[in-house]
């Protein structure tokens, strides 16, 4: 299963709403290093993150060099997914990484980086693995304090796949909500609102519930699970 997830970074919080998995699983992990402070997680296959060999991160990596061990120990990982399992090469397989970091030769940024075997933007070069890298940055001062509508922002909407536009609108809504200064529990519940959306236009395509994760810059996380069952609080590892 390969449901919608969405991923907002601002100044003030880092937003991961995904799917509920049907076994309960919760794939997103707390990344908390010399240099970055994020999110990860995984869509496709859920145990894509205990996979990971933490031991190839180095606590001195900046979001750039993160990124790609990411996607070096992901290729490799998913290489030998295929082989023991039998695996078809499009079974699909993405990690979603994003928060705030520092640069050596630019300073504070904001980070997006999409690990993916199969969201491939047009033209964009994968390894030998069918993997690409792609990322999303914005920088300088973004713990500003001025006008919500001048502050930087950035919205990414993931596996949603063939259908997606149907939801245009519930998009857009995310960004106003921004835009207008909300707070984080109030712009995750407009991107749940997108997913909820969602699963009754793709219900084969979503899980029983959502995940909602809010990271703060000071490494402050809060996150909950909805389903069926009502709202209850989460515990979010940390990685590596």
């Amino acid at each position: 299963m390969s449901g919608p997830r969405i991923s907002v970074v601002t100044p003030e919080f880092c937003l991961h709403v995904l799917d509920l998995w049907p076994d309960g699983a919760i794939p997103v992990r707390l990344v908390r290093t010399e240099r970055v402070t994020g999110l990860l997680d995984a869509n496709g296959r859920a145990d894509i993150l205990a996979s990971l060999d933490a031991a190839r991160f180095q606590a001195t990596l900046p979001p750039p060099g993160f990124a790609e061990t990411l996607r070096d120990v992901m290729s490799r990982r998913w290489d030998n997914l295929r082989a023991d399992e039998g695996l078809e090469a499009g079974t699909p397989a993405t990690l979603l990484f994003s928060g705030w970091g520092k640069k050596p030769d630019y300073g504070d940024v904001a980070f997006r980086y999409t690990i993916t075997n199969w969201e491939h933007d047009e033209d964009v070069v994968t390894d030998e693995y069918g993997v690409s890298l792609q990322f999303a940055t914005y920088g300088g001062d973004y713990k500003h304090v001025g006008r919500a509508s001048d502050r930087p922002f950035s919205v990414t909407i993931g596996g949603l796949g063939e259908g997606g536009e149907r939801i245009h609108d519930k998009a857009d809504a995310i960004a106003r909500a921004i835009k207008r200064g909300r707070r984080a529990d109030e712009v995750a519940m407009t991107c749940k609102a997108l997913i909820d959306t969602w699963r009754n236009t793709a219900p084969d395509r979503c899980g029983p519930g959502v995940v909602l994760v809010n990271l703060s810059p000071d490494g402050t996380v809060e996150a909950a699970a909805i389903d069926g069952n009502g709202a209850r609080g989460v515990q979010i590892p940390a990685f590596p």
